[in-house]
């Protein structure tokens, strides 16, 4: 089956209004959750947050720190694990992946984002820019 999402209104840095690809997603560790709205990423290598929900989540954040670059330019992080949980309708599905934190004072326009290592694997993904839709099909790899 498929899963279906509509591009969502969104606003840059600078304000620019324009719509983008989120997804409605749970982020999960022991017993602590963050619903949350991700930006779906094929330009990220992995899925990545803003260090103060990782916080909130309580996630390991004593690995070693690498400097990361991104569209926002040169920032420190540290790659971790956690539990994503994405649905719509009767589909259901949740993973282990892993997640780099970044460590920024500024504030990113996308405070999560779904990369492709962990996350693309799972799914057929289809972004549909004339449509601004988002189609996500499970490929039955676990």
């Amino acid at each position: 089956m498929t899963m279906n999402f509509r591009y969502l209104d969104s606003s840059s840095p600078n304000g620019t209004a324009s719509k983008r690809p989120y997804v409605l997603v749970r982020f999960f560790h022991n017993d602590k959750e963050l619903e949350q709205y991700a930006l779906i990423d094929s330009g990220a290598d992995m899925s990545a947050m803003d260090y103060r929900y990782a916080t909130k989540l309580g996630l390991d954040l004593t690995g070693k720190r690498v400097k990361t670059f991104g569209v926002s330019g040169p920032v420190e992080s540290v790659v971790t694990r956690i539990h994503v949980e994405i649905s719509k309708g009767h589909e259901h599905y949740v993973y282990e992946i892993p997640i780099r934190v970044l460590f920024s004072e500024t504030e990113f326009f996308a405070p999560t984002l779904l990369g492709r290592q962990g996350f693309f694997d799972k799914f057929v993904i289809t972004i549909d820019e004339s449509e601004q839709k988002i189609r996500l099909k499970h490929n039955g790899q676990e």
